[in-house]
């Protein structure tokens, strides 16, 4: 086999070796091969952080990447060593990061792991320690490594990318300025949705100059994210931070594809209740009661050609594109000549209570979050959504949430998702009163909850019923129905798309309207307390809490406390929320 050494990465300050070997079937592996000495402090993390830096632009040299030598670090819990130290650590956290498995599982050195071999294709890779048997005077067992040159390598998922930063703007405006839009609209909003969205998403593509120029040049630009720029902008995707999965023993996700089913499969799971809880078409007299807080009605919602201009000249222009492929840049760019048209839209969708299906789908990305990288129910999803349906949410939010603040529906208890509320003051509340009581001799009992997915767990039914309760009524009503009702989420992974997953319960991630349902959904869980007992939220967290003077009885404060605490469990437990 062919190779090269990688000289453009030689440092004179550490003992490394870079080079790029060529296979029969020409793809390309590259080695880092290195030595950290033995009398380097544990604290010494100036080699790791060489390896931050320049990991990924060496990975674009090559297929794959394996990094090994002898490392010298210590890590109790990653590598069974007899002590941790911040080198150690740094070492782990490299390894995650880049998306690399560590292969050596048994001690090379008396009890200690110190020779590590790092790739980032864990399934093709075997490493074999022969212990005790060292080589000349070394007192290191050897290491072989083994790799099958023809196995599965994940074929290349190519994209499109349109660039619309020098765009010519005055002619797109134009075309959409003279387009006869009554041709578009149908007495059906799922068809009058699917028929806009064609003609916004096939002729801005007449819009496409490049940003890369641009953004490279900028002096403040990192190595890492120059190039991460370059592989992002090339429009492929060979491979991921995603190992392959094993979300049962004898089940392995290898492909890409079988990745984003797997992952598909596990959030919508995450949506859902049981087969008896709040089925879609229980009776209101069925659902635990829910106190009215206001006789007033919110029943329809104005869509201005104005407010709508307004809103999309608001949007972010930088911000990910949805599974309809219009960017925010063309509807802000656009604003003038499109909000007629989308107001139109917007109205038609609305006073049919029709939420066009398309606009119910989303594109979900899945972020590790912490442990084993494995198993999917370490991973978080990220959701995208058409950003048109966002500029329709966005509208309708203001609404209800004008409303439900002007006729005080929202609990003063809540603080989350609330304007002109912030974390500050939800602390500086429960301090000054806990303060307060501590101050005339008493105390604070004090009880943090923490909520499960609670987000995930939004009963579609009870919350329709609880926002006509609340005042929402009529069309927006109806209208709110069709948008919490079949929504589906496709996973996508390395540019593999899963099936479409039916999600039977929860809020949408990564929607505008979310939040505040959310709110409606759990507002009136401080009704079910008893006197004595206080309760302050940030939207799922939670503190219940009980002020107790001086001449308080400690075991009768302690029982109510704890019946509050069986009270409010008692209430998530009817609205299927874990805590």
């Amino acid at each position: 086999m062919a190779f090269q050494h990688l000289d453009r990465f030689s440092t004179e300050h550490h003992e490394v070796i870079w080079i790029s070997v060529s296979t029969a079937s020409r793809s390309k592996i590259v080695i880092c091969a290195l030595y950290r000495s033995g009398s380097t402090a544990g604290t010494d993390t100036e080699l790791i952080e060489y390896l931050d830096t320049h990991l990924d632009e060496a990975c674009s040299h090559g297929d794959y990447v394996i990094l090994t030598g002898d490392f010298n670090v210590h890590n109790a819990a990653w590598l069974g060593s007899t002590k941790t130290t911040s080198a150690g650590e740094a070492v782990e956290e490299l390894c995650y990061v880049h998306g690399l498995e560590q292969h050596v599982n048994i001690p090379k050195r008396g009890d200690n792991t110190l020779d590590l071999v790092m790739s980032d294709f864990s399934e093709l890779v075997q490493v074999k320690c022969h212990a005790p048997l060292a080589l000349g005077s070394s007192d290191h067992a050897v290491l072989t490594m083994d790799f099958p040159i023809s196995a599965f390598r994940e074929p290349k998922t190519t994209r499109t990318v349109w660039r619309y930063n020098q765009a010519d703007w005055n002619r797109l405006c134009h075309f959409f300025l003279a387009y006869d839009w009554s041709t578009a609209f149908t007495t059906s909003a799922d068809e009058s949705c699917a028929n806009i969205t064609e003609v916004i998403s096939r002729h801005a593509k007449v819009a496409r100059l490049a940003t890369l120029r641009t953004k490279l040049s900028k002096a403040s630009l990192s190595d890492r994210s120059w190039w991460s720029t370059i592989k992002q902008a090339g429009g492929s995707s060979r491979n991921t931070s995603i190992p392959t999965l094993t979300p049962q023993p004898g089940l392995e996700c290898v492909s890409n594809a079988e990745k984003a089913e797997r992952f598909g499969q596990y959030f919508a799971s995450k949506c859902s209740l049981g087969a008896d809880d709040f089925p879609a078409n229980q009776p209101a007299t069925d659902f635990p009661h829910v106190a009215q807080r206001t006789a007033e009605k919110l029943s329809t919602v104005r869509f201005r050609p104005a407010t709508v201009k307004r809103e999309l000249r608001r949007l972010n222009a930088s911000k990910a594109t949805g599974p309809d492929c219009i960017p925010a840049r063309v509807l802000k760019m656009c604003a003038d000549h499109l909000s007629k048209p989308l107001s139109k839209l917007f109205s038609l969708s609305f006073y049919s209570m029709v939420m066009p299906t398309s606009w119910k789908t989303a594109r979900v990305t899945p972020i590790h979050k912490k442990k084993s990288k494995n198993l999917p129910q370490h991973y978080r999803p990220v959701s995208l959504l058409s950003i048109i349906s966002k500029v329709m949410e966005t509208i309708v939010n203001r609404q209800i949430t004008s409303f439900v603040e002007s006729h005080n529906v929202i609990s003063a208890k809540q603080f989350g998702f609330r304007k002109g509320l912030s974390t500050a003051d939800v602390l500086t509340k429960l301090h000054c009163e806990w303060s307060r009581a501590a101050g005339l001799g008493g105390a604070a009992r004090v009880l943090a909850i923490d909520i499960a997915g609670a987000f995930d767990k939004v009963s579609h039914a009870g919350l329709v019923h609880k926002a006509s309760v609340y005042g929402l009524d009529g069309p927006l009503l109806g209208w709110l129905e069709s948008y919490l009702h079949n929504r589906r989420l496709q996973a996508v992974v390395g540019g593999q798309e899963s099936s479409l997953h039916h999600i039977q319960a929860g809020v949408p991630q990564g929607s505008i309207l979310g939040p505040t349902l959310f709110l409606l959904y759990i507002n009136d869980c401080e009704d079910t307390l008893p006197a004595g007992a206080e309760l302050a939220t940030y939207a799922d967290d939670t503190t219940l809490y009980q002020c107790i003077s001086a001449t308080a009885s400690i075991s009768d404060s302690a029982a109510e406390l704890r019946e509050a605490s069986v009270l409010l469990a008692v209430f998530m437990m009817c609205h299927e929320i874990m805590i």
